[in-house]
């Protein structure tokens, strides 16, 4: 059984067993393309995360080999993810054969961890091995760590008039909690303009963004300390503050 300091990676039939490897020097946890086992599934203790909505820092240390791309799918807090937020997935990976062990940091903003994801874990690593040509992936160490930056736009749009707007919160979270009161946070704004700084109160630092004179899209930067989060904003044609609502006209429950 593969399990340390809170973090269990598990093995489940079909296609979610992993095979021991060494690899250059090290031993590892790999994928098993040649017998369809394509997946590397993690379950954190649930003392630590469960049911949750915070930012998350995933650290995997991979072996490069192979052309292709690894990506890791997780239960999450996105509305708008597959399977009611069940299988979101992070940016890829692209290896590029150097044949040496490297480091990804995934940077989760809305992990939710209830033991949701596909086999009632957390997160999967995947190298989508199934396609012809992608090479194993092998896994030498994962940690998961509370931490980083999480951004909400109220309302999610505003007009390019170029005096609406609307507001921006940023929640910023380490290792321990929210960062205490006064921690320092910066916004940019590649269109429109944006509250350039404010401090945190409560871990929350909030800005004011108004929209430029054009339609389009604005992708706003939050930054406190090293971490850094971008979200963007429609800007739509016409005048005036955006509202923003949602009424329920039938709900389809499970189906």
């Amino acid at each position: 059984e593969n399990e340390e300091h809170g973090l269990r990676q598990v093995d489940w039939e079909p296609e979610h067993k992993s095979r021991v490897a060494a690899v250059a020097g090290r031993e590892c946890r790999a994928t098993d393309k040649a017998n369809k086992q394509y997946y590397l599934d993690f379950n954190v203790d649930d003392r630590y995360l469960f049911s949750t909505n915070q930012p998350v820092r995933v650290t995997v240390e991979y072996f490069d080999e192979g052309k292709g791309f690894f990506a890791l799918k997780y239960d999450s807090n996105d509305p708008t993810a597959p399977d009611r937020a069940r299988s979101k997935f992070s940016e890829y990976v692209y290896r590029q054969d150097t044949r040496a062990w490297k480091t990804h940091v995934f940077k989760l903003p809305d992990a939710r961890f209830a033991n949701n994801a596909i086999g009632g874990n957390d997160f999967v690593l995947t190298s989508e091995a199934y396609v012809a040509g992608r090479d194993d992936l092998c896994v030498a160490a994962v940690s998961v760590i509370i931490g980083g930056i999480q951004v909400a736009v109220s309302p999610p749009a505003a007009s390019a008039d170029g005096k609406s707007g609307c507001q921006v919160d940023a929640r910023i979270t380490g290792p321990l909690g929210p960062v205490g009161d006064g921690t320092q946070v910066a916004f940019a704004a590649d269109r429109g303009a944006v509250t350039p700084s404010a401090e945190t109160q409560g871990g929350k630092a909030t800005a004011r963004f108004v929209g430029a004179a054009q339609p389009g899209e604005a992708t706003i930067t939050v930054r406190c300390g090293d971490d850094a989060e971008s979200v963007v904003v429609p800007m739509l044609p016409g005048s005036g503050e955006v509202l923003d609502g949602k009424l329920v006209v039938l709900s389809l429950g499970d189906a």
